[in-house]
């Protein structure tokens, strides 16, 4: 009988301890993986108490850092494109002349190839002139010849 009660006993003993030391396990598993909002709810002012009492307050400073790094993050952020903003918009004013400087070259160059071939067209007619102007020039050379003969 005496080994009955001090079974029960071990059972109910170890369950009190196990219980709150899983919680705490839990919690701070919790909290290693990432978990800032985590928290070992157990009350007691035994030492499982204590230490969750003490995981609880790790946790609520962690979550305090977090939102202040947030924070900065944000006003960096906002700081950051205020500066930033400017040279995008210098930048953007730029890729706009660049395009239209771009346009205006295509027009340019397309010109040029069309006066070009202009120019070619006219020197054929030039030539063809000058043949045609040679040839009269031949009969009219033809022409005084034979009537001073």
């Amino acid at each position: 009988m005496l080994v009955i009660i001090a079974l029960l006993f071990g059972i109910f003993a170890g369950s009190r301890f196990s219980r709150p030391l899983k919680k705490i396990i839990h919690a701070a598993d919790e909290l290693a993986d990432g978990n800032i909002k985590s928290r070992a709810y157990i009350t007691g002012n035994d030492e499982f108490g204590q230490l969750a009492k003490s995981l609880n307050k790790i946790a609520q400073n962690m979550e305090k850092v977090h939102q202040e790094k947030e924070k900065i993050q944000h006003s960096v952020a906002t700081k950051v494109s205020a500066i930033i903003q400017p040279f995008h918009e210098t930048m953007e004013a730029l890729e706009e002349k660049a395009k239209n400087r771009t346009a205006e070259f295509h027009k340019a160059n397309e010109l040029a190839e069309k006066m070009q071939i202009d120019l070619l067209l006219k020197e054929a007619e030039l030539v063809d002139v000058k043949g045609q102007l040679a040839k009269l020039m031949k009969r009219k050379s033809s022409k005084n010849n034979i009537e001073q003969s």
